[in-house]
């Protein structure tokens, strides 16, 4: 099993729907990874201007 640390840049491109994004979460699951990120990272996506919707937000917390 392997750990990795994520920054800020491959959620939001995942939240942007970019296909590479997508294809890495995916294989980070198919191969069972650990995957950490830090507060910093949390803080930024959690405030940033699309979680004044609180579906999205929750979106975002959920991946997290």
């Amino acid at each position: 099993m392997n750990s990795i640390v994520l920054d800020t840049d491959i959620f939001v491109d995942f939240l942007r729907g970019f296909e590479k994004a997508k294809i890495f979460f995916e294989e980070l699951k198919k191969e069972d990874s650990i995957a950490y990120f830090s507060a910093v990272t949390e803080a930024e996506l959690v405030s940033g201007k699309e979680c004044n919707k609180i579906e999205r937000k929750a979106e975002i917390l959920k991946i997290l």
